[in-house]
């Protein structure tokens, strides 16, 4: 099924991936290509969550693939908010972020898609206030 990128909500103020079943690192390019382009049509900050509710752990490579692809992330994307990760995932992303220590600042685990957006909603009120 691979990755589906798509604006979260009507203000363009979140991009959300959501992660299917047996996904490759083709689908990921094609989802950080469509969405850095997403993000490009747009002059405010773009949070994001990564939906993995019912869908699969990355294929090996994981941390070099999404490091170069926040790297390569345009100027005004913000949070990324991993939703419904797999103990495997959670693991990898904690991981990951004690590595890439100013990366991993802008991640945030969340148990669901619904708490993703409240954090997010939270985040975006308090850099608006």
């Amino acid at each position: 099924m691979g990755i589906e990128v798509l604006w979260d909500n009507e203000e363009k103020t979140i991009i959300r991936y959501d992660y299917g079943k047996d996904w490759s690192w083709d689908d990921f390019w094609t989802a950080v290509e469509t969405s850095n382009a997403m993000v490009r049509t747009v002059s405010h900050t773009v949070d994001f969550i990564a939906n993995f509710e019912g869908g699969t752990p990355p294929p090996l490579g994981a941390f070099s693939k999404f490091k170069r692809a926040q790297e390569i992330s345009p100027p005004n994307v913000g949070i990324i908010a991993i939703a419904g990760g797999s103990s495997f995932i959670n693991a990898l992303v904690s991981t990951f972020s004690r590595i890439y220590k100013q990366l991993g600042q802008r991640l945030i685990m969340t148990s669901t898609l619904s708490e993703a957006r409240e954090k997010l909603a939270e985040r975006q009120k308090a850099a608006g206030a």
